[in-house]
């Protein structure tokens, strides 16, 4: 998805919602990185 969106993006030359699309994927990813480590830590 995120190479299927992202190269719709820079097809269609929106470089400033390119940014902003993989930023956002980015935290996203951190934040459920991060929540999985909490959930292993709390014995859930």
């Amino acid at each position: 998805m995120l190479r299927f969106v992202g190269g719709e993006l820079a097809k269609r030359r929106q470089y400033g919602e390119l940014v902003v699309f993989y930023a956002h994927a980015a935290v996203r990813f951190a934040g459920n990185r991060v929540g999985k480590c909490m959930g292993k830590k709390s014995g859930k």
